[in-house]
Order: structure tokens, then C-alpha cells, then sequence
């Protein structure tokens, strides 16, 4: 078709029209290739992953409660973790010394329902001054040393590792990684920052690919997405990478992101219950999902369920799985122990992308040729599948 450049600037191209073309009725297409309804056009916002629910699941494995907190002796860490948990701890008018840190926060103007984490690493007796403690929010870490005042930095200029926390290099001046705090940083703090600070960087990128179970009708995929959290994060072990998982099969099923807050609200509430999860997971299998997708059902629970370090989690429900009327107990033993290779693989990728030059890196190259090589590994998962079959 011959065109015309009207727009040299901008470099946008109409096609030519000629003068008199008669207009021509549109012939509608197949119904089931037509865009989705624009009522299911939904935003997804970012800003869910602070949400206080999405907070306090992720914080819910750790234990670190108020509870917990209570019951510890004075020459013990005390950690909290969990948004309710801090709103509970500086709530508590009879505990003298998180009143001694609630006074100090206050009169340092830092929004108190934004605590994420309060890390003290003695409770001392003696004037405010001295009382040591470090806070996380939702926006930025502060830490007041002993007899000293409140520091604050923003998680994107700091590091926190084993030794302490540190300033990156290329802030203030730094060439290399300075410590701010060199200590010891207690392991099971480390790793609920290391989620933290995983929700802050992740970005919203286009979902160039549906999860199959977008073809459904939005109450069955709002059924399959509340199923699918409930089995991440009803026994209180979701994680950030688990939760990015759940975000991205909610954008792709044109679920926005009330939809995930309110499936974590559920999952939150229920606890995960066994019983419960066998009749969802039943009716899941007669009632809405063809028989396709019973495999991707399969997949995804074993995907958020197959722990790090090998254990895991909804032992009735992987129970019912295991049964030959479902995937039968040869996939699950093999699907997990590739789920589990899968990790350690992406771990050993990690650790050789941090020595990689990012002056000479393009990250945006490096993702084609992972999607081109995810490819090549599919197209030989069916070769080996057809072969073998």
C-alpha cells in the first residue's frame, strides 16, 4: 500500500486515501480473538507491594512477633518484623522501652504506621540517648548508634550484608562500598531486608505472554487466582519472589492489583486450610478447568509450595497430587526435583552475573538471548516429550 509521510518529524506514517473511496462497513471478527471488555482493562499499581497485608505475609514465616518479643530476655536481639507487629509494639503504652523509641521516632517526624521492622540490638536501661535501635520503613532505614543521633539513608544508596550495613559506591562521593555499621547482622533480618529491598527494585515490565488460565471467565480466574495465593502464603511462607509470581499471572489474567490484596487477605484469614484448599482444589479440577490446563494447575502448586531448601509446604494437598487421578506421585518426585535444580541453577546465574562488567553489560541483550535459549529448551521439551511418548 502506497503511503504519505506527513509527519517528518515525529516519523509517524498515514496511509494515503484516496480522494472519493467509498467507506466500507468493518466485518466483525471471530468473537474469541476480540480484545477483552475495556470494564477489565485494569491498572495495576506498584504501590500494592507496601500494602501492611502484603508486608506482614511475607514477614509472617520469620516468627519475629510481638509475642515472640515479649518473651525474650533483656541481653537478647529483639527483632520485630511485620507491619501489625511494630503498629502493635509502639502501641503498647506499659512497654517502657519501645515508648523510649516511639518518643524518639516522633520527634524525628518518621510516620509511625510506615515501620516495616524495629531491630534493637540491646535494650539498655538508662536515658534515651543511649538506646540503640535501627527502624525500617517503607521509604527509607534509619539507625541511631548509642549516644548518637538518628542517620537515615534511602534503600536505593545502601547495602546490607553479613558485616552491616554500608553505603554504595557513586553516593557521597564513595569509589568503593563504605560500612556505615560494621556489625553483625543477624541472619533471619538480613533476609526479610533482602525481600524488602527485591519488592523495591522489581519493575512492572509488559507482560508479553498470558498464563493459560487467562482464557477463563474473570470469576473462575479470581477463583484459580484466591487458590493459587492461598497455596503461596496460607502457612505464612510467601515470599517476595513468590509474590512477584502471583503479580504477574493476576496482570496477564487482566486482574488488577485489589484483586491480589484481597486474595492475600483470604489466604491471610483461612490460614491455608487443608480442608479448605482439597474442596477449592476439587472443584477446580471438575467444574472449571478443562482438562489442558489440569497440568498447569499441577505446575503452579508445586512451583509455590517446593521451598528452598527443599521442604514443603500443604503436605494433604500435595497429598491429593500425588494420587493417580491427578498428576500421580512420578511427576510430582520429578517436577520437584527439577523445581529444586531450577533454583540452584538460578542462584549459581546470580552469583556469575555479579562479577559481570556492567560498564560493557546491555541487560536489555542479555534478557533476548535468555528468551531466545528459554525457547530452544522448549522446542526440546517437546522433541523429548513426542520422542519418549
Amino acid at each position: 500500500m502506497k503511503t504519505l509521510l506527513v509527519d517528518a518529524d515525529s516519523g509517524i506514517i498515514y496511509p494515503r486515501i484516496k480522494d472519493g473511496s467509498n467507506l466500507q462497513e468493518a466485518v466483525l471478527a471471530n468473537a474469541g480473538i476480540l480484545p477483552r471488555s475495556i470494564q477489565e482493562a485494569n491498572y495495576f499499581f506498584l504501590d500494592y507491594r507496601f500494602d501492611d497485608i502484603v508486608i506482614d505475609c511475607i514477614a509472617r514465616k520469620y516468627g519475629m512477633t510481638y509475642q515472640n518479643y515479649l518473651e525474650l530476655e533483656e541481653d537478647d536481639e529483639h527483632i520485630l518484623l511485620g507491619s501489625s507487629n511494630c503498629k502493635q509494639a509502639l502501641k503498647n503504652q506499659d512497654d517502657v522501652y519501645f515508648q523510649k523509641i516511639r518518643a524518639r521516632l516522633t520527634k524525628e517526624k518518621i510516620v509511625l504506621k510506615s515501620i516495616i521492622g524495629i531491630y534493637v540490638p540491646q535494650v539498655y536501661d538508662f536515658e534515651d540517648g543511649k538506646q540503640e535501635f535501627w527502624v525500617f520503613t517503607k521509604e527509607r532505614f534509619y539507625f541511631k548508634p548509642a549516644n548518637q543521633p538518628v542517620s537515615s539513608y534511602a534503600y536505593s544508596k545502601i547495602f546490607f550484608s553479613e558485616d552491616g550495613v554500608g553505603i554504595l559506591p557513586g553516593v557521597e562521593k564513595n569509589k568503593v562500598r563504605t560500612y556505615l555499621l560494621q556489625v553483625p547482622l543477624p541472619g533471619v533480618l538480613l533476609d526479610f531486608v533482602g525481600e524488602f529491598i527485591l519488592l523495591r527494585c522489581t519493575k512492572l515490565h509488559d507482560a508479553l505472554l498470558q498464563h493459560p488460565v487467562a482464557r477463563l471467565s474473570v470469576e473462575h480466574r479470581m477463583m484459580y487466582l484466591d487458590f493459587t495465593t492461598s497455596v503461596a502464603a496460607g502457612d505464612g511462607r510467601l515470599t517476595a519472589e513468590k509474590l512477584i509470581y502471583l503479580e504477574n499471572m493476576a496482570r496477564t489474567m487482566h486482574l488488577n492489583d485489589s484483586a491480589l490484596i484481597n486474595s492475600l487477605k483470604k489466604a491471610d484469614k483461612s490460614d491455608g486450610k487443608d480442608n479448605v484448599m482439597r474442596k477449592t482444589f476439587a472443584v477446580l479440577q471438575k467444574n472449571l478447568l478443562e482438562q489442558a490446563l489440569h497440568w498447569i494447575l499441577y505446575q503452579d502448586i508445586l512451583y509455590l509450595t517446593v521451598e528452598q531448601d527443599g521442604e514443603m509446604s500443604k503436605s494433604l494437598l500435595l497429598k491429593e497430587l500425588k494420587k493417580d487421578t491427578f498428576a500421580g506421585s512420578e511427576f510430582v518426585s520429578a517436577y520437584c526435583d527439577y523445581l529444586l535444580a531450577q533454583q540452584e541453577a538460578h542462584k549459581a546465574l546470580l552469583r556469575a552475573f555479579v562479577y559481570m562488567d556492567k560498564q560493557q553489560a546491555d541487560m536489555e541483550i542479555a534478557y533476548k538471548w535468555y528468551d531466545y535459549l528459554h525457547e530452544l529448551v522448549c522446542r526440546n521439551l517437546e522433541i523429548g516429550v513426542k520422542s519418549n511418548g
